[in-house]
């Protein structure tokens, strides 16, 4: 097992390593391009349990949804690249690769990947070196435009920084502050808005985050 590989399964509550084992077993056999990303490398790396495995696939995913059946505690998502045509508009998604994938994701602490795939399996791919700004506790948007092309991560942001009671890197403080002074949270997606309440109402410290809402955003 590689190191990254042994990082992750050392965090994973016991249901997601046995669904961990299964996707690699799965992937193997299919030969299929997979990853684990977005919040459960995070908060690996951040030394704390995920909630759930993060998928990526390049290519449909149908495919291994179909394989892995029912009831494992995980969310499969295909590989595509984000452009947004308007400020807080629906993003128009292009099938990509992993790279185009994480190179359109909010911070650098969600743009890392770990293949399972048989060739590959234990690969690191950290594009942005969200690894690094974990182990600094820091929150660094990855372009200047985060906050402008999907306002809801105004308050994604709070929430990872009491979540893992990371600081915000400065630059991308001053891009949230000109995002609010801009008003951007009024172009807020209600769809973002209920995604973004069910994982804070998941957050053991809710109401601190909600706080941190009314009183830097709303």
């Amino acid at each position: 097992m590689s190191r990254h590989l042994a990082t992750l399964d050392s965090h994973l509550p016991p249901d997601l390593r046995d669904a961990l084992a299964r996707v690699v077993e799965v992937a193997s056999a299919m030969e299929l391009n997979v990853f684990v990303t977005g919040s459960t490398m995070r908060d690996s790396f951040a030394g704390m349990p995920p909630r759930e495995l993060d998928l990526v696939v390049e290519g449909s995913p149908a495919k291994l949804k179909a394989a892995l059946g029912p009831g494992l505690p995980l969310a499969v998502s295909e590989a595509v690249e984000e452009r947004y045509p308007k400020p807080g508009g629906k993003p128009k998604l292009t099938p990509g690769s992993i790279h185009d994938y994480l190179r359109t994701r909010d911070f650098s602490a969600n743009a890392i990947a770990l293949s399972v795939t048989r060739a590959s399996r234990g690969l690191l791919i950290d594009p942005s070196n969200g690894s690094a700004d974990i182990a600094n506790r820091e929150l660094r948007a990855i372009t200047g435009h985060v906050f402008t092309e999907r306002p809801v991560r105004l308050l994604t942001l709070l929430r990872l920084k009491v979540r893992h009671g990371f600081a915000v890197y400065p630059r991308t403080q001053a891009q949230f502050e000109d995002a609010v002074t801009a008003k951007s949270y009024r172009q807020i997606r209600p769809a973002d808005l209920l995604c973004e309440l069910r994982q804070t109402a998941l957050e053991p410290q809710a109401p601190a985050i909600l706080h941190l809402w009314e009183v830097q955003v709303c």
